[in-house]
């Protein structure tokens, strides 16, 4: 059997649909009238979709499990104003056969592109031992290697192949900005704290075949994973500072914010209060966007966010790159307007 995809974004009403997808949620329910059917979500790159399996659902649900690549033959179907396919014939496909990496979604920017921009700002840390720790924990490590890859989030934002890289450059980025607008903060600190904060993802989400949590992500937090990451690689480096090395750690520690988002403090300092609102900021743009961008170029409200808690309305391109990308030294952008003062005067 040849491998075919139909991508998931290009599903409409009516179509039949033979093609071979990731199986991300699967479920054996029982219909009103008694009878078992297989409630699915499936998915490649481009988006997920329902998938329902009503007929011989017992037999098929032996088949595969979650995590699974298979090929389907379905209708595609609009139901309560979505698309979903109703299963007619599903096969299990050996993970051999296709690359795992083709069904999840990526990134627009080139890990490799990303990395270079986290090197150059890491280099500009001033403490030779701050610096030294962030570069060996990015570029020498296996962790290190696995943060390149990994999603952000399961869903929230960057939820993509380089997300966590894409969004730990994004805050690096800003955290410089606001360094050089408070002045009266530890830059060193401060980045060293924006590198670190999601560190512990590399080990709480499983990216192999599809995004999800990991039996240990379940049971220990990435912020204390960070945490623990952190005092591995701080005692390689030769009489490492004890007081950074205890800011870096309240900064993983609180920046989630409160101990309702799962932060075991609150922030005490000034830097794990920049981290938190950065960090925080970054992931909202990044799924308000998304979300403005899934509803179609010609949408001018999206459906209602589910973990932002409201519709959202379109004020620019979505699709537009999100990033300016301008690192420390860099010249102002000939396009970018001469700033004055908040008032407009010299």
């Amino acid at each position: 059997m040849g491998i075919r995809q139909v991508p998931v974004n290009t599903l409409e009403d009516g179509m039949f649909c033979d093609s071979v997808y990731a199986v991300r949620r699967k479920q054996l329910a029982t219909a009103k009238t008694g009878k078992p059917y297989l409630n699915l979500t499936l998915a490649d790159r481009t988006g997920e979709i329902v998938a329902r399996v009503f007929r011989n659902a017992d037999y098929f649900s032996q088949l595969f499990s979650e995590g699974d690549f298979v090929y389907v033959q379905a209708k595609v179907q609009s139901y309560e104003g979505k698309l979903q396919l109703v299963i007619d014939a599903l096969e299990r496909i050996a993970p051999g056969e296709i690359s795992a990496e083709d069904f999840l979604p990526a990134g627009r920017i080139a890990p490799e592109i990303l990395k270079t921009h986290l090197r150059a700002i890491l280099e500009t840390i001033a403490d030779d031992r701050i610096r030294r720790l962030c570069l060996m924990a990015m570029f020498e490590t296996p962790e290190g290697e696995a943060f390149c890859r990994a999603p952000a989030a399961q869903n929230m934002h960057h939820a993509h192949l380089y997300g966590l890289l894409e969004h730990t450059v994004s805050v690096l980025l800003l955290l410089d900005m606001v360094s050089r607008h408070y002045t009266n903060v530890n830059r060193d600190v401060l980045l060293a704290g924006g590198l670190f904060h999601d560190f512990g993802k590399v080990y709480e989400l499983e990216y192999a075949r599809s995004f999800g949590y990991t039996d240990r992500g379940r049971l220990v937090p990435h912020l204390i994973i960070g945490v623990q990451l952190l005092g591995e690689w701080c005692a390689r480096i030769p009489d490492f500072p004890a007081e950074a090395k205890l800011q870096i750690e309240h900064i993983i520690l609180a920046h989630h914010g409160t101990r309702e988002f799962g932060s075991p403090v609150i922030p005490a300092t000034v830097e794990a209060l920049i981290v938190h609102q950065v960090d925080d900021m970054d992931a909202k743009v990044w799924a308000m966007l998304n979300h403005i961008e899934k509803a179609g170029p010609d949408a001018q409200w999206t459906d209602r966010h589910g973990l932002l808690g409201t519709y959202l309305r379109r004020t620019s391109s979505a699709a537009a790159d999100l990033y300016g990308f301008h690192l420390p030294g860099d010249a102002q952008p000939e396009s970018a307007p001469v700033q004055t003062s908040l008032f407009g005067k010299k």
